[in-house]
C-alpha cells in the first residue's frame, strides 16, 4: 500500500497475534490491533482507515476512543463534490454501526458517529438511529446535514431545457469540488422547478406535482457530469419492445409513424408512450407499468444512450416479518421501491396536507369550544405549596382510595360493576379539603369540576340553571350539568355544602347509590344521566358552621351513602401523624426552613425528630448542611413545635365547641380556628432570633387579628383563647366568668315574651337564683373573715346596710322584704357575723 506495509505477527511463545503497520518512508512502526477485523485503503493512496481511526502515508495517525470491537467494513459512500468519503463499519452481533467521514483536502477524519442505523436523503440530510436498552415510548433520531446524497427516480425535462440546465449545474458541481457546499442552493433548485413546470404546462406529458422532486433530481444528477441512470427493468422493456417490433415486422411502420410527428417533441413522446403502453399490455401483469415513462424516454433517445445502466434491483421480498399489517402476508412483504416512493410522495403531498388541515381545523374548533365551556378552569392544578405529608400517605390516602375504588372501580378482572358511594369531607376552613382532592384528581387524571356552594346559595332547590335567582348561581349549575354531560373521567366536587339547601342535596341521592343516575338540565333540555360503570367520583365538602353560626344539614339518605371523614379531627391511633402534619405543611411557609424542604423531605423529618428528642442518635441527613444550618433549623423547628401545640389546643376546642348543641352550652361557642392556614401564617413570621416572649406575642397578635372578624363575639373568643393558653390575667379571668354567667342567663331566657306571665315568673326566678349566688359569695367572704382573729374590743354583731347606704334608725326597723335583699342589684353584705347568727 504505497509506503505502508501491514503486518500480522505472532511473537515467539505469545498466543495473541499483533497487527502492525510499517511506514517505509518514515521508518516507524505502529501497532494497530483494530485492523484485525477491517482495514480499507483511502482514496488517492492517502493511507488506510479502520473502525476507530486512520493512518496516512505522511505518518499522521489518529485513534479514537470507542468500546466497540469486532467491526467489519460495510460500505463506502462518496460525496458528489469528490472530496468527502463516508466509511461505514458494522458489528454483526450487536447491530452497531460506526460512521467515519474522511476529507480528501484536509486529510482528516471527523469524530466517529456510533449508531444502530442511518439513512441518507436526496437533500444531503442524514438520520441517525440509536436503540435503547429498555423499551421506550419515544426514540431519539439525530438529524444532520452532510455532503452525501441518496438516489431518487424522477422524470427528465425535454432537450431544450437540458442544455441550459447542464451548463449551470456542471459549473456548480466543479465549484463544489473546491469549496464545500451545505446542500443544494435554493435559487438553483427553484429555477429548475420553474423550467420543469413550464415544460409540463406546455407539453402536458407529466403531472405537475412531480416538478419539485424532478428539480432536486436534476440538481444532483447533472452537476456530477455523469449519464442519467437507467433501471434494468426499463432497459429490458426497451429491448423487448424492439425485439417485439422486429418479430412482428413492425419496425418500419413504427419509424414511419414516428417520422410523421417528429417535428414536435411532445407529440413524439406521447406517441412513443402509446406504442410502449401497447407492448406492456401484451406482457404478463407485473411491474412494467411503473417503468413505462422511463422506457419511452429510452425509446425516444435510442439504444446507444443506455450507458448509465444501474444493475440493481428495486424490488425485494422481505421475509420473517411479524405484525397484522395488510401488506404482510404470511410473514412476507413485497417491497417495490418505485411504488413505495410514489406512495410516499402521494402521502406527503396529499394525505399529510389534508391531515394537517384537519388537525388545524380540529384544534381551532376544540379551542373555541374550550373557551366557551371554560375547560381550563376545570383542570386540576396542584398548589406549589402542597405538601404530601405522612398524614396524607398513611391516613387520608387509604381512606380516600377505598372510597374512590367504590366510586370509579379498580383495574383488573375483579373490577366492581356496582359502582356507588360518596366521599364527604367535613372540617373547619383551612384544613386542605379542596387542595387534597385537587391533588387526587390531578394524579388520577380526572377533570376537577368544582362547584361553589355559596354562589348557589340556599334559595336554589333545583338543578335547572334557568331557575337560578342570579347569574352566579346559574353558572355554577351549568358547570354541574356540564360534569353530568361529560359523563366520564370527572370528579364532581361540591364545596361548602353548608350553604346549600338540603332539598338540592337530595337530588344526589340516586347518583350516590348503585343506580348511579341523576336528572339534569343541559342547554335547556332535561336529561337523565346514567353514570354506571363510568369513571365519575362525587365528593362533597363542608364546614361545621355557616355564616350565621348554624350547623349545616345533610339529608339522612345521602349521608347514609357517604364515607364521612373530619380532616380537622385527630383520628384515633394517628395522633402523631396529625400533629406532625402541622409542621410538615408549615415548613414551606418559613423562608429558612423552606430551603430544607426544597432539598429533601426526609431531612425535614430528621429535623423534627431532632427538635423533639434533642439527640442526633440514629438521625442521618441526605443533604449536606453545616453545623450552623442544622442548629438554625432545629431552633426554628422547636419554636414551630411551640406554635403547633397552641394551634392544636385551639383546634380541639373548636371541634369540641362545633359538635356541641346550643341547648347544652355552658359558654359562648368558640369560633377561633386551629387549621393549617393558621399554622402557616404564624410560621412565616417566626425567626430563629425570637425569644419565648416574642413568640408568645406573635401567637397572641395573630389570634387577636383573627378575632376581629367575629365582631360581637370578639371579646368572648379572645378570653377563651387566653384561658386555653393559660395567659389570662385576673381581670380577664373574672370577666370571662361574668360572660359565661350572662350567657347561661340569656340561654335560659331565650325566646321569652314580656307580656307572657310565665316568662315574667321565669325572669323573677332567674333573678332570685342570681341573688342566692351573690349571698353564697358573701357567705364565703364572711367565713373567711370570721376565721381571722378579732380584736378584743370587737363584739359580734349584725349590720345590714340598705341600698341607700345609711344605717337603720333606733326605732323599730321597717320590714324590708326578702325580695329587696335577694336581687342581683342588692349591695347587702354581712360583716363580722358568725354562721349561726347569719342563719338566724
Amino acid at each position: 500500500m504505497g509506503n505502508l506495509i501491514v503486518l500480522k505477527i505472532r511473537p515467539y511463545q505469545e498466543k495473541k497475534v499483533r497487527y502492525l503497520v510499517f511506514n517505509e518512508k518514515q521508518k516507524q512502526v505502529r501497532r494497530i490491533d483494530a485492523i484485525e477485523d477491517a482495514c480499507v485503503l483511502l482514496p488517492d493512496d492517502h493511507g488506510i482507515i479502520f473502525s476507530n481511526g486512520y493512518y496516512l502515508q505522511s505518518g499522521q495517525f489518529k485513534q479514537f476512543e470507542t468500546a466497540l470491537t469486532g467491526l467489519t467494513f460495510y460500505k463506502r459512500i462518496p460525496s458528489p463534490n469528490g472530496e468527502d468519503f463516508l466509511y461505514v463499519f458494522y458489528q454483526q452481533e450487536s447491530g452497531d454501526y460506526i460512521l467515519l467521514s474522511y476529507n480528501l483536502i484536509a486529510q482528516t477524519v471527523e469524530t466517529p458517529l456510533p449508531s444502530n442505523g442511518s439513512s441518507l436523503f436526496d437533500n444531503g440530510e442524514r438520520a441517525l438511529f440509536k436503540a435503547d436498552a429498555e423499551p421506550q415510548k419515544h426514540h431519539v433520531i439525530q438529524i444532520g446535514q452532510t455532503p452525501y446524497v441518496g438516489v431518487s427516480w424522477q422524470q427528465l425535462p425535454d432537450n431544450e431545457t437540458k442544455q441550459l440546465v447542464e451548463g449551470k449545474l456542471r459549473g456548480l458541481g466543479t465549484m463544489e469540488q473546491l469549496f464545500a457546499a451545505n446542500g443544494p442552493p435554493a435559487s438553483y433548485v427553484r429555477a429548475l422547478e420553474d423550467l420543469i413546470r413550464a415544460f409540463i404546462v406546455r407539453t402536458k406529458l407529466l403531472d405537475e406535482q412531480w416538478a419539485g422532486e424532478a428539480a432536486e433530481y436534476l440538481y444532483f444528477q447533472v452537476k456530477q457530469q455523469s449519464e442519467f441512470a437507467v433501471s434494468p427493468e426499463a432497459a429490458e422493456l426497451f429491448r423487448g419492445f424492439e425485439l417485439h417490433l422486429q418479430g412482428k415486422r413492425f419496425s418500419e411502420a413504427f419509424q414511419s409513424a414516428r417520422r410523421a410527428v417528429e417535428s414536435d417533441f411532445a407529440s413524439t413522446f406521447e406517441l412513443l408512450r402509446d406504442w410502449m403502453r401497447g407492448y406492456v399490455c401484451t406482457r404478463p401483469a407485473g411491474v412494467d407499468r411503473d417503468y413505462l415513462d422511463e422506457a419511452t424516454w429510452l425509446l425516444w433517445r435510442g439504444s446507444h444512450l443506455t450507458g448509465g445502466l444501474i444493475n440493481a434491483g428495486i424490488a425485494r421480498d422481505l421475509e420473517g416479518l411479524l405484525g397484522g399489517h395488510s401488506l404482510i402476508k404470511e410473514g412476507r412483504c413485497s417491497l417495490h421501491y418505485v411504488r413505495f416512493m410514489r406512495k410516499q410522495r402521494t402521502f406527503v403531498r396529499e394525505v399529510v396536507p389534508l391531515f394537517e388541515h384537519c388537525q388545524a381545523l380540529k384544534k381551532q374548533l376544540v379551542e373555541k369550544a374550550r373557551e366557551q365551556m371554560r375547560l381550563n378552569e376545570f383542570k386540576a392544578r396542584v398548589l406549589t405549596s402542597f405538601v404530601r405529608n405522612k398524614l396524607i400517605d398513611s391516613v387520608y390516602r387509604p381512606l380516600i382510595g377505598d372510597n374512590l375504588a367504590k366510586q370509579i372501580g379498580v383495574a383488573g378482572e375483579g373490577k366492581r360493576t356496582d359502582l356507588m358511594g360518596l366521599l364527604l369531607l367535613v372540617s373547619p376552613p383551612g384544613y386542605g379539603k379542596t387542595t387534597l382532592m385537587e391533588y387526587v384528581a390531578n394524579r388520577l387524571g380526572l377533570v376537577f369540576m368544582k362547584v361553589n356552594g355559596p354562589a348557589i346559595g340556599r334559595r336554589v332547590t333545583a338543578l335547572d340553571p334557568a331557575e337560578a335567582p342570579n347569574s352566579g348561581a346559574r353558572e355554577e349549575l351549568e358547570k354541574l350539568n356540564l360534569a353530568f354531560e361529560m359523563g366520564d373521567n370527572v370528579m364532581i366536587y361540591l364545596d361548602d355544602i353548608q350553604h346549600l339547601n338540603p332539598e338540592l342535596l337530595q337530588k344526589f341521592i340516586s347518583l350516590c347509590d348503585a343506580q348511579r343516575k341523576i336528572e339534569g338540565i343541559f342547554k335547556g333540555r332535561p336529561r337523565t344521566y346514567d353514570l354506571r360503570g363510568r369513571k365519575v367520583a362525587v365528593v362533597m365538602a363542608g364546614n361545621p358552621y355557616t355564616e350565621s353560626g348554624e350547623k349545616f344539614k345533610i339529608p339522612d339518605m345521602l349521608s347514609n351513602r357517604a364515607d364521612t371523614y373530619n380532616l380537622g379531627d385527630i383520628i384515633e391511633g394517628k395522633a402523631d401523624a396529625f400533629k406532625s402534619s402541622y409542621l410538615e405543611n408549615a415548613v414551606t411557609s418559613n423562608p429558612v426552613l423552606n430551603r430544607l424542604a426544597s432539598r429533601s423531605q426526609k431531612d425535614v423529618y430528621a429535623i423534627i425528630k431532632l427538635a423533639e428528642t434533642g439527640t442526633r442518635e440514629g438521625i442521618e441527613f441526605e443533604g449536606n448542611y453545616s453545623p450552623e444550618e442544622i442548629a438554625e433549623f432545629v431552633s426554628l423547628m422547636k419554636k414551630l413545635i411551640r406554635v403547633r401545640d397552641v394551634i392544636l389546643r385551639v383546634n380541639e376546642e373548636y371541634i369540641r365547641s362545633a359538635a356541641q348543641a346550643d341547648a347544652y352550652r355552658t359558654e359562648p361557642p368558640f369560633k377561633l380556628q386551629g387549621s393549617y392556614r393558621n399554622m402557616n401564617r404564624i410560621a412565616e413570621k417566626i425567626s430563629s432570633v425570637m425569644n419565648d416572649a416574642e413568640i408568645e406575642a406573635t401567637i397572641q397578635q395573630h389570634y387577636r387579628n383573627e378575632a376581629q372578624t367575629l365582631t360581637k363575639d370578639t371579646e368572648g373568643n379572645l378570653l377563651k383563647f387566653k384561658e386555653l393558653t393559660h395567659s389570662s390575667t385576673a381581670d380577664e379571668a373574672r370577666r370571662w366568668e361574668e360572660i359565661k354567667k350572662t350567657f347561661k342567663k340569656n340561654l335560659l331566657l331565650r325566646g321569652g315574651d314580656e307580656r307572657d306571665p310565665v316568662g315574667l315568673v321565669v325572669q323573677q326566678l332567674s333573678a332570685f337564683y342570681e341573688g342566692l349566688d351573690s349571698i353564697k359569695e358573701v357567705l364565703a367572704s364572711g367565713l373567711q373573715r370570721q376565721a381571722a382573729p378579732l380584736p378584743p374590743q370587737a363584739q359580734p354583731s349584725t349590720l345590714i346596710l340598705l341600698p341607700g347606704g345609711a344605717p337603720p334608725s333606733e326605732s323599730k326597723p321597717k320590714d324590708i322584704g326578702v325580695e329587696s335583699v335577694l336581687t342581683s342589684q342588692s349591695r347587702a353584705f354581712l360583716l363580722s357575723a358568725s354562721f349561726e347568727q347569719v342563719v338566724r
